[in-house]
């Protein structure tokens, strides 16, 4: 389903709507409306703004390339917010996936909540490679999370951890 489908249903509910009701509403067919909302059906731009009037909102439309500056500055905001959540640096936040590593070389996933501080990385007198393992396993045994990009987001951080201690 198509983020406009998404926004449309979204708002239809947000207004209390049914569908047959906003089929009366924006002269579209109640057959048409469940078709475009259950993803079977595209719509037109006549359509959309029919179901918007009627809805008396509005639906945000983005290139490919706009919808991904949104998409990155949603998850640095969110990195940023579990960051502070977690009284941890919140400036300078690079993103991999779903992890962050703050300046200091703290590892968060802003998905699933999960911080990992930059005094830990290293932990058990593992060597780089050891510790990511270690990590990996540790992490993977509570949550289920992409392991490629927690590696990348580890060796990111090292460097910076090693010039907090």
């Amino acid at each position: 389903m198509c983020n406009i489908t998404e926004s449309l249903i979204k708002l239809r509910e947000e207004k209390g709507m049914t569908r047959t009701e906003l089929a009366d509403a924006s002269g579209i067919d109640c057959i048409n409306i469940s078709k475009i909302e259950d993803g079977l059906y595209g719509i037109s731009v006549i359509d959309l703004c029919k179901m918007v009037t009627a809805l008396e909102g509005f639906v945000e439309v983005l290139s490919g390339e706009e919808a991904l500056a949104v998409q990155n500055i949603r998850r640095y905001n969110k990195a940023k917010a579990v960051f502070t959540y977690y009284d941890a640096e919140s400036s300078n936040i690079n993103i991999f996936g779903e992890w962050a590593v703050n300046e200091c070389g703290d590892i968060i996933n802003y998905v699933k909540n999960y911080p990992l501080y930059n005094y830990n990385l290293m932990s058990y007198n593992h060597d780089e490679d050891e510790a990511l393992i270690y990590w990996s396993r540790h992490i993977g045994e509570k949550y289920d999370f992409d392991v490629k990009h927690f590696a990348k987001a580890f060796k990111y951080a090292l460097p910076l951890a090693n010039k907090q201690k």
